[in-house]
């Protein structure tokens, strides 16, 4: 299962929304994007952009919770779907936090991988490179790439 974030009028946008590109860094509501894989991720994407995150149960645990802590449920306790991807590939579920300029989906990520690596810090993280930095200056060796 993958998971993506961004600012729900740009994420679940025509392409040829121009306004959405426009307004995109403004503040505003999030989603949580979700899509299933039927192969394992390092099959699904070219070699070097996947990482292995070993996790311990405790560890996957926390992931897990922070990041079910961010779906919008609705009132039968279910994440609350707003959009579906072309051909109904993702699902976009409202998020409870907002999409900023500085809490975007890298940030995003980062903190979510905080809740599970302490080790991790998200604070300053604006671009992917930094969160993969960080997680490889604190993977051992065998995890990388």
């Amino acid at each position: 299962m993958l998971f993506g974030y961004g600012k729900r009028t740009f994420f679940t946008a025509r392409a040829d929304d121009l306004s959405a590109y426009i307004l995109a860094p403004l503040p505003g509501r999030a989603v949580i994007q979700t899509m299933a894989l039927n192969v394992a991720p390092d099959r699904a994407y070219a070699p070097g952009q996947v990482t292995a995150i070993p996790l311990a149960p405790a560890a996957m645990d926390r992931l897990t919770r922070a990041i079910w802590a961010d779906f919008v449920l609705d009132p039968s306790g279910h994440p609350h779907l707003t959009n579906t991807g072309e051909g109904r590939v993702s699902l976009f579920y409202a998020a409870r936090s907002r999409y900023t300029l500085t809490h975007d989906c890298n940030r995003w990520s980062c903190s979510l991988l905080h809740s599970a690596i302490p080790a991790l810090p998200p604070e300053g993280v604006i671009l992917a490179s930094q969160t993969t930095g960080r997680l490889h200056a604190r993977l051992p060796p065998l995890c990388r790439n």
